[in-house]
């Protein structure tokens, strides 16, 4: 059991998440599994877990990515349930410094989206992170 090979950012080992295998087929689970995940990896996942050409694929993934923005614009808020959610949020009003001059600069208020995992995934991540920090103390 080990740790999906992917192209981008920290994994969580595949045997980590319960059931996840049973659910998905192993290239989208392995995907999933990914924190990082760009259009292009999505659609390459489609790809792999279904026959279609790879136009149909990619506008699928576009039209997944187009539909979790109109979500959070409507709503403010996007949720994968087990895995994580987005979540809209004000920035206030304030002062903040230019790292050149030093001079102090007027920030207006806005908004950002942030990511909340969910407990299972932060669970998941603490594992993941545990065992690789053991496996690295017995290696070095």
């Amino acid at each position: 059991m080990g740790v999906h090979p992917g192209r981008h950012g920290f994994r969580i080992p595949a045997h980590l998440v319960p059931g996840l295998a049973a659910r998905t087929t192993p290239v989208l689970a392995a995907s999933l599994m990914e924190f990082s995940m760009s259009k292009k990896c999505l659609t390459g996942t489609i790809l792999h877990s279904v026959e279609m050409p790879a136009s149909a694929a990619g506008r699928l993934a576009g039209g997944i990515v187009a539909a979790i923005k109109a979500k959070i614009i409507e709503t403010g808020r996007f949720t994968i349930p087990d895995f994580d959610a987005f979540v809209v949020r004000g920035t206030p009003k304030r002062t903040a410094l230019n790292p050149r001059t030093g001079e102090k600069v007027a920030v207006k208020a806005g908004a950002t989206v942030k990511f909340r995992a969910s407990p299972s995934l932060k669970e998941a991540a603490v594992a993941g992170l545990k065992k690789a920090k053991r496996k690295a103390a017995r290696q070095g």
